[in-house]
């Protein structure tokens, strides 16, 4: 395994009787980098490496970020790994009870047995495959669940822990129409994209937007305007981002947005389009990961978790209607997706752009604190 273990190499390690999946985020070769008080002898080997070629590989950006949203939230390292982690369907193992082959007890034991151990090895010498708890409790009087737990330590009932056969989950589109607000992208005419919304001469908030990417310099810009001129400042500013081949990364507050939009830059030719967000399958969500991971997609359009894709070389992350309060997670750790993005673009050196018709106060506070004059495309 030594070859084939590398930094963000997805493991399966043992953890008990058992074994979990774990991610590589380091490799020594020298016990003087082991955590404190962590001795070679105390260290188990990994069981196996979860095959799956570059497409299934962690990037290093992605640690860095994931360690970064611990430490600003306040959060478990190994919680916030999940977020970078190709999606799955968490594996449910259920207790199952058969009788061991061969048995290991002898005469005297079984003589010394209680009757509840006697009427438990009786229905499972019955039995032709393993039998949940709740089975075996049928019909059967006293403690049995303590009994199954003790009959399992001395050998002579062997315990299997079974998946159970995975059901065929569908999910339809969503039903919810694109958002009519004012704010939204697709507000009334606007989805019409047109191309030719920065005034000539360009503006010099544009000229550094277009600096910034050939110079590969963090910037970021707060977009106020009504939701026709920003969807074609957008794309715009894709076309700018793909002249210096680099990637986008789009992020809007709910699933119809997200799906409009997408459906629209397909239309206008914008690039390879990849669509993310969790109303889609499960099947479809892993197979977007592994094309966004082996660098086939140019443009990403999502919702909130689409700011933890393996999108490589980014050169622009824009969040449409960034007051909205759907960007919060509200479960652990409880990321906002506004922060992550701007802890992203700068380690990227890319471009942060926020866009929005009426932009949140705090968000206003900090770009006239920055800037002395606000990108605005209102008429």
């Amino acid at each position: 395994l030594v070859m084939a273990v590398h930094v963000g190499s997805r493991v399966h390690v043992p953890f008990g009787r058992s074994r979990l999946e774990g991610l590589v985020v380091a490799v020594t070769s020298t016990p003087r980098d082991l955590p404190p008080k962590t001795t070679m002898e105390s260290l188990r080997e990994i069981a196996e490496v979860i095959q799956g070629g570059e497409g299934e590989t962690i990037p290093q950006d992605l640690l860095m970020l994931s360690e970064a949203v611990a430490e600003r939230y306040i959060a478990p390292w190994g919680q916030c790994l999940w977020l970078i982690t190709p999606p799955a369907a968490p594996q449910i193992l259920v207790s199952r009870y058969q009788l061991a082959e061969p048995p290991m007890a002898d005469a005297a034991t079984q003589d010394h047995r209680s009757t509840t151990a006697h009427q438990i090895l009786e229905r499972l010498s019955t039995r032709r495959r393993p039998v949940t708890l709740a089975t075996l409790k049928k019909g059967l009087t006293g403690p049995v669940e303590s009994t199954v737990k003790e009959l399992v330590r001395s050998g002579t009932v062997q315990r299997v822990d079974i998946a159970p056969k995975a059901r065929k989950q569908t999910h339809p589109p969503s039903s919810k129409s694109p958002s009519t607000d004012e704010g939204s992208l697709f507000s009334g005419t606007s989805a019409t994209i047109d191309n030719n919304v920065i005034p000539q001469p360009p503006p010099s908030w544009w000229l550094t937007y277009v600096q910034a990417l050939r110079e590969r310099r963090f910037e970021w810009f707060l977009l106020e305007g009504h939701a026709t001129a920003r969807t074609a400042t957008l794309c715009e500013a894709i076309q700018a981002t793909r002249a210096t081949q680099r990637h986008t990364l789009i992020i809007l507050p709910d699933m119809a947005d997200a799906d409009a939009l997408a459906h629209h830059l397909r239309q206008a030719s914008a690039g390879t389009i990849a669509l993310w967000h969790s109303g889609l399958p499960l099947l479809e969500r892993k197979a977007v990961w592994r094309q966004v991971r082996r660098g086939e997609v140019d443009i990403v359009v999502g919702t909130r978790s689409a700011v933890f894709l393996p999108l490589s070389n980014l050169g622009l992350i824009y969040l449409d209607q960034e007051e909205s309060p759907s960007f919060k997670e509200e479960k652990e750790p409880r990321y906002h997706a506004l922060e992550v993005a701007r802890l992203r673009a700068h380690a990227a050196q890319a471009i942060l752009m926020l866009s929005s018709s009426h932009p949140s106060v705090e968000t206003a506070f900090r770009w006239r604190t920055h800037q002395q004059s606000l990108p605005s495309l209102l008429p």
